[in-house]
């Protein structure tokens, strides 16, 4: 990151998390698109989640790929990551670590389970050791090699569609709670709370009552009625 931040052709910006789940902060779509309309030819986008919950970065980007190392537990990672269930392409980082064989076997198996197939494509499992800057051109042609499969299989055109219709959705919702936040004010959330605290409502029946309560005046761009 040092060595390629003076790179004219290279820009690189860090943006925090600020507690989002899923690995990706909300404006990432954004900034995206605003490096692609600058004129980068490549836009990469690490996550700052690692869990297997933190899975946006499959609906944002045409490639995921997905780092492992070994020495870190890769057996039952293996068995178990959702992370592994979004790879286009899997990258077994540190491949000259005493446990790199039995992690990348473990990764293997999982993939020869069937567990993985998206779009008509089965992920490469490519060994790096990135400060020798080993299997790094591996890598990249596998990368180049997905993007020419989702190009012929049409799978793209798929993927950008979901991608917009869930970036919409992650708005909508974001824009929903905000006005709904708004209309209720803090007295009428302190006053669910207490309730549900006091044993007189469940968290389901409070937001329901909640939402009620608001009518159609929640919905973005709803009618005023007159006198508002």
């Amino acid at each position: 990151m040092r060595d390629l931040a003076g790179d004219p052709g290279v820009f690189i910006r860090s943006m925090a998390s600020r507690g989002q789940l899923g690995g990706l902060v909300r404006t990432t779509a954004d900034v995206a698109v605003a490096l692609d309309a600058a004129g980068f030819d490549v836009v990469i986008i690490e996550t700052a989640g690692a869990g297997q919950g933190d899975v946006d970065i499959a609906r944002a980007a045409h490639t995921t790929v997905v780092v492992e190392a070994p020495g870190m537990g890769d057996s039952v990672q293996a068995i178990k990551a959702g992370v592994l269930e979004i790879a286009d392409v899997l990258a077994l980082n540190k491949a000259d670590h005493p446990d790199a064989d039995a992690a990348a076997n473990a990764l293997r198996a999982m993939l020869e389970l069937g567990a993985h197939d998206r779009d008509g494509w089965q992920p490469p499992l490519i060994k790096t050791i990135a400060p020798e800057g080993a299997g790094v051109g591996a890598l990249l042609d596998a990368i180049d090699a997905h993007r020419e499969h989702l190009n012929h299989s049409g799978a793209l055109a798929a993927r950008e569609r979901a991608r917009v219709e869930a970036e919409i959705t992650a708005r909508l919702r974001a824009a929903l709670l905000d006005r709904a936040l708004a209309q209720l004010g803090p007295d009428g959330l302190a006053d669910a709370v207490a309730r549900v605290l006091a044993r007189q409502e469940d968290p389901q029946s409070a937001a329901l009552r909640l939402i009620a309560s608001m009518g159609d005046d929640a919905a973005p761009g709803a009618p005023r009625r007159p006198g508002d």
